[in-house]
């Protein structure tokens, strides 16, 4: 799926909403819908997640600011994008995003209660992998079917298209931190994942809300399994 002008999407690329609002492509994705790209507004306001490149008109190839591959040395500082957000009992501390590594890495902790198990669907990013690294208790991670325990000083792979989940089903908290590559998905995916399954009240959370949610963040919901 080109933008509105017909154009293949290409990282740097200058380009501009339907507002008229200009930014800097800073990721370009290939989902099963088609190409989506995520931007960096020229305002400085919030990297747009990944949406579809046809809601976008190409200005011009080349950046309006400095290529992105190259990092001013006076931004580098520990934590840049710290942020916690509460999903459930489930906590995730932002460690780094796609705004300090140039759109090539997210990282963050997860923090998971004993007895706790995911509150969202099992799913499978469709862009990017998922890299775990155990640091306290033990998360069981099945993928595509598979239980994998994870703990202290282990670290898993999940695949870009792999279908999976995770449960404590310990009696001690687990603590892991995650490594999304490319950095796809960011704090904004927790956020409103936190606000559908909130919404839910204790129930599971509104189907097409979480699609939809998944979706615009390089997910896609598995199907359930077959009765």
């Amino acid at each position: 799926m080109p933008y509105a002008s017909g154009e293949t999407p290409n990282p740097n690329d200058y380009v501009k909403n339907r507002f008229d609002q200009p930014g800097t492509v800073i990721l370009v994705a290939n989902l099963s819908g088609g190409e989506q790209v995520s931007i960096r507004w020229d305002d400085g306001g919030r990297d747009l997640p990944l949406t579809p490149a046809v809601e976008f008109t190409l200005i011009s190839r080349a950046s309006k600011q400095a290529p992105l591959a190259v990092m001013q040395q006076s931004t580098a500082r520990v934590n840049p994008s710290e942020e916690t957000i509460k999903i459930g009992r489930v906590e995730v501390r932002f460690l780094l995003t796609s705004n300090d590594s140039n759109g090539s890495v997210s990282v963050f902790e997860v923090l998971v209660p004993a007895g706790q198990k995911l509150g969202a669907p099992a799913h499978k990013n469709d862009a990017y992998e998922e890299v775990l690294y155990g640091i306290e208790g033990v998360l069981t991670w099945t993928v595509d079917g598979t239980p994998v325990n994870v703990g202290p000083g282990q670290a898993l792979c999940i695949p870009r298209g792999a279908v999976h989940r995770f449960d404590n089903s310990g009696g001690v908290d687990a603590k892991q931190l995650c490594v999304i590559t490319p950095a796809i998905m960011g704090p904004a995916y927790f956020r409103e994942a936190a606000e559908a399954i909130g919404a839910a009240a204790g129930g599971p959370p509104d189907h097409a809300k979480m699609t939809d949610v998944f979706r615009r963040h390089g997910m896609t919901m598995a199907s359930p399994p077959a009765k």
